[in-house]
């Protein structure tokens, strides 16, 4: 039986394998960084103080580990990494006895040697006193400020007992990170989908069930085709050789190269997941009917330290705080792939800039895959107060509905808010509630209404200085509107076109209708 724990382990995973994190896709990011982590070459490579030797009579691997104990001791390294970079640390130790406390550390500093992150990991006392010992980690994105970091193993007690450390690692999983000059119209990819006659670059997953051809729906009524790509837009094809339209419907023409998928390459039962990121065609087209689903209004008369900024093109700081679908997992640009169309926190940032003339925006994306909302309440104040920020932008949930009840989730966005605002009393938020995952993955009803709770209890939240967009509310509309795979790069993750909605919802929210 799977368990809750089992189930959110197992979305944390898929979260860290999308990103290349326990494979082998990024051949720079998989390098263990530390020297001397097996401590073959004794402590060199390392900085000790304390009660430090090398361990060769039974060491944990090789024929030589680090030894610290029988008092305090620690051992360290430096390197330099700079902010917003996504790293993992760790190393296994074995205990003498259960109450011998020790941790790993990792300590992020600034240009001026400021500490601006402190974070510690525990090794399990019970499996630590074990022959093969216990392993720990801290999975973390540095500081945005960070130029270097500090990594270290501790015993800090001088209880009589030693710790035996073998296998320490330290990856840098944005080493070969390069941003991509998007190769599509941001322009017209933040034009309200809502508004107007022509969506641009809608996104569809032609499927075969059963072995028909592949089909897959529009939003609208098409009046005409203006273009239909693969997702990386070099490829084009046509209507009447590659693809036929009826009504809504777009379906492949048997013998044509356009992308498609059968129903057969899913995994079947529960908590399927597979990537569709890549498998999409888009689809420019005109049409007469109008969006009848929910629509973000102007929020800007209720977010007055903001708007006083935009307005009078004054700095303003903001920062993006949530998990995967934050830090923008799956979206082109994420994945370094065309058309890079940038993640929506950098499309708001550079949309609402550009409607108010401000060059002073500076966006700081703290987003992590695999974190809840617990995980921002405890990194609120490294991770985003320290940053000293205007408009925060919240968004929690799809690492959550496994096991976090409704009013626990918003204990933890009230604590979140209370920490930032300690630091920055006219800080203002945008909370934004979670799109629903694929309902192919779970039915589970328990889930189904965790999702839609968080939403309730993000409402409660909404006051002067606190706002909500309803992603939840809209994944009910379009899911109902097109299938959920149109819109996904995988059961949890938005592709480029769903990710478009956050940006064009975030800058409906600040741009004034009365301007225009």
């Amino acid at each position: 039986m799977i368990t809750n724990q089992m189930k959110y382990l197992l979305s944390v995973l898929a979260a860290l394998m999308t990103l290349g994190i326990g494979a082998k896709s990024q051949a720079q990011g998989d390098l263990n960084y530390i020297v001397n982590g097996g401590f073959e070459k004794g402590l060199n490579g390392w900085t000790a103080e304390g009660s430090v030797g090398v361990e060769t009579s039974a060491p944990l691997a090789g024929t030589s580990s680090l030894r610290i104990g029988p008092g305090r001791g620690a051992v360290r390294q430096k390197y330099t990494i700079p902010g917003l970079r996504i790293v993992e640390f760790g190393a296994t130790a074995r205990l003498s006895a259960i109450d011998i406390p020790a941790i790993i550390r990792v300590r992020c500093f600034d240009a001026r040697h400021r500490l601006v992150m402190d974070l510690t990991q525990g090794f399990d006392p019970k499996k630590g006193t074990e022959p093969k010992g216990a392993s720990t980690g801290i999975y973390f994105k540095t500081q945005a400020f960070t130029t270097s970091i500090e990594v270290s193993i501790e015993k800090n007690t001088d209880r009589p007992g030693t710790v035996i450390v073998d296998s320490v690692e330290l990856h840098d999983y944005d080493i070969d990170r390069k941003d991509h000059t998007p190769e599509c119209d941001v322009d017209q990819y933040m034009k309200p989908i809502w508004q107007g006659k022509t969506v641009h670059n809608e996104t569809v997953l032609l499927l075969s069930t059963k072995g028909g051809l592949a089909s897959g729906s529009l939003l609208y009524q098409p009046t005409h085709i203006v273009s239909v790509h693969d997702s990386t837009l070099h490829r084009e094809f046509k209507e009447g050789t590659d693809f036929v339209l009826d009504g809504k419907t777009i379906s492949s023409i048997s013998g044509s190269t356009i992308p498609s998928m059968k129903d057969s390459d899913f995994p079947k039962g529960e908590y399927p997941w597979l990537s569709v990121a890549g498998k999409h065609i888009v689809v420019t087209y005109e049409h007469d009917d109008q969006w009848r689903g929910p629509v973000p209004g102007y929020e800007g008369r209720q977010l007055p330290h903001t708007m006083e900024r935009l307005l009078g093109i004054k700095p303003l700081t903001i920062v993006a705080l949530g998990d995967s679908i934050t830090l923008g997992i799956n979206v082109s640009g994420y994945r370094m792939e065309p058309p890079y169309m940038p993640t929506w926190a950098e499309l708001f940032a550079q949309a609402i800039g550009e409607r108010y003339k401000n060059r002073n925006i500076k966006l700081y994306n703290a987003g992590l895959g695999g974190m809840t909302a617990q995980w921002g309440a405890d990194n609120a104040q490294s991770a985003v107060a320290s940053l000293n920020p205007d408009l925060v932008l919240i968004a929690f949930g799809m690492n959550d509905f496994w096991s976090v009840e409704p009013e626990a989730f918003r204990k933890s966005i009230e604590s979140t808010i209370e920490t930032i605002r300690s630091k920055r009393p006219k800080v203002e938020f945008i909370l934004i509630s979670s799109i629903r995952f694929d309902p192919a993955y779970t039915k589970e009803a328990t889930y189904v209404v965790h999702l839609t709770s968080y939403a309730h209890e993000l409402r409660s939240l909404v006051r002067t200085g606190v706002r909500l967009l309803d992603m939840t509310e809209l994944t009910d509309y379009l899911y109902k509107a097109k299938a959920a795979k149109d819109l996904m790069s995988d059961p949890m993750h938005p592709d480029d076109f769903l990710a478009r909605w956050y940006a064009q919802g975030l800058v409906a929210m600040l741009d004034n209708p009365d301007r225009h």
